[in-house]
């Protein structure tokens, strides 16, 4: 095994810990045997890590490892039917009808007037539901005035949900139709992450007249795009740009760099200290943006690094994205369903494995800053491109020009808007700084619907799960993780490639008929 590709247990974790979550969904879908396999499954399980704690030092370490992967994958599958069988219970507590409910709104769609609670309760039977609720209130009047952990009550019409109805893993249980739009009471959030988020708000709309500039600024600072209207949303996708109004690893680092740097000076280059510190702010950083996973991805993998670094230890990447996804999808095996997660893990993966080859190759005919350059911005189109095409059915073709221009004016932009909000924050007469980061990205907003008006920024391209897992797997064949010949893995991505486009012609077509069928039933 050594001799085909360079081992990493931890990723082999990961990758079984997505099979098994994978499997047990498929389970759900198919079959009403949960309750049944969840038993086998616990079974099974309790026997594998008696087998490995009691044999562990007796047997080869091959062989125990393979064990260990066998126990993630079974407790994979027990963890993600008992999840299900969790959020499932709010169907056999309450029957579809009209409630009086509670709940604390965690995400709002301003467009189209609809927000989702967590926490909920139904007052009428005094049951809290585990998942959560989406409720359309059809009023833009109303929903202007919430924002994310409010809690508000409401008259509402009930639908409840069953999850394993979709093959997908969703943690909503149920939707709500308000009845009464004068019954409906709004409690303002005191919390203080809450409190921090509003004034960062007030302060971008003080400061800048342009509604699209604050919608991404507020984005790109802690993570929240309710706010942002689609036609923004529509530019930045089109464009391959849409990463940077994500908390992700990008912004992450930024951060880390501010606070790090500030720390240090600050405690006189302690550095353990400075270490555990900088982890403390960016925990919180994550708590303002509401553990968002590209979000969370991005911390975790910065602790390890922060970590590694004060042991002075090599950092190995795929195994820190790797231990980060299973902390992930310990937490919530649904994630894996999240487009978020998908587009974050994959991107990163595609930026591990295809940025050093690339980068190699390409400083053989440029300077090799524009080189590493160009190849993080290929990379992570590769990354992205088939997951972007299974879920939005479009391919940007200017994506890596426009990362390749936008990016690194997002890296100075991002870090002065971040030291010029605490700034304002704490000494209010400093807010007029912020016309420096508001003048950046109008540039970049202007930079991004330039290229969207060229009318070629963006065609019609889809897959399926075929092509986007056999896209996953070339790039890590192409990786320096793997020992084979140069001549043996454009072989072998040949085929796989040839495989992804049959896939891809086949989505596309079936899309055009789709299109084709809906015309024909609008002219008639």
């Amino acid at each position: 095994m050594k001799n085909l590709f360079n081992v990493r247990f931890i990723f082999i974790y990961f990758v079984a810990l997505i099979l098994g979550v994978l499997i047990s969904r498929l389970i759900s879908y198919f079959s009403n045997l949960d309750s049944l396999v969840l038993v086998i499954l616990m079974t099974v399980s309790v026997n594998l890590l008696i087998f490995a704690l009691h044999f562990g030092k007796k047997t080869p370490q091959l062989f125990l490892q393979i064990t260990n992967c066998l126990l993630v994958f079974v407790m994979a599958m027990a963890s993600t039917l008992s999840f299900s069988s969790w959020l499932n219970k709010d169907m056999q507590r309450v029957e579809d009808g009209n409630y009086l409910i509670i709940g604390k709104v965690i995400k709002v769609d301003y467009t189209d007037a609809i927000i989702y609670l967590k926490d909920t309760t139904a007052q009428d039977l005094d049951v809290k539901f585990n998942g959560e609720v989406k409720v359309y209130l059809y009023d833009e009047a109303l929903v202007e005035d919430l924002n994310r952990g409010d809690k508000i009550s409401l008259e509402c019409n009930l639908k409840m949900q069953d999850i394993n109805e979709n093959f997908k893993g969703s943690n909503q249980t149920a939707v709500a139709f308000i009845r009464d739009i004068d019954g409906v009471s709004i409690e303002k959030s005191k919390n203080i992450k809450d409190k921090f988020k509003r004034k960062v708000w007030e302060l971008l709309s003080e400061t800048n007249s342009s509604e699209s500039v604050k919608q991404i600024e507020f984005a790109m600072l802690i993570g929240d795009k309710d706010r942002m209207g689609e036609e923004t949303k529509s530019v930045y996708s089109e464009t391959g740009l849409a990463h940077i109004l994500a908390v992700s690893g990008l912004h992450i680092g930024f951060v880390v760099a501010i606070i790090y740097a500030f720390i240090k000076k600050l405690l006189k280059n302690k550095h353990w200290t400075s270490l555990i510190v900088t982890g403390i702010f960016i925990v919180f950083y994550l708590y303002l943006c509401d553990f968002a996973v590209s979000a969370m991805r991005a911390v975790l993998m910065t602790i390890v690094v922060l970590y590694a670094k004060a042991r002075g230890k090599q950092y190995d990447s795929l195994c820190g994205l790797s231990l980060a996804g299973i902390l992930i999808l310990l937490i919530n095996p649904f994630d894996l369903f999240d487009v978020g997660f998908q587009l974050s893990f994959a991107v990163v993966f595609s930026l591990f494995c295809l940025a050093p080859p690339i980068g190699g190759l390409l400083s053989n005919y440029m300077p090799e800053k524009l080189a590493s350059a160009l190849a993080v911005c290929v990379s992570t189109f590769i990354g992205s491109v088939l997951i972007v095409a299974y879920y939005f059915k479009n391919c940007s073709l200017l994506a890596i020009l426009s990362n390749l221009i936008i990016i690194p004016v997002v890296s100075v932009s991002f870090t002065a808007l971040f030291a010029t909000v605490i700034l304002a924050i704490f000494i209010p007469p400093l807010k007029v700084l912020l016309e420096i980061p508001n003048v950046l990205f109008e540039c970049i907003n202007t930079v991004a619907y330039s290229i969207s008006e060229l009318g070629i920024s963006a065609v019609l391209f889809s897959t399926n799960t075929i092509g986007v897992v056999l896209g996953l797997i070339a790039i890590f064949i192409l990786s320096d993780f793997i020992f084979l010949s140069r001549k043996q893995k454009v072989v072998v991505v040949g085929i796989m490639v040839c495989l992804i486009g049959m896939t891809a012609v086949y989505s596309s077509y079936r899309i055009l008929e789709e299109m084709a069928e809906v015309s024909h039933y609008e002219i008639y």
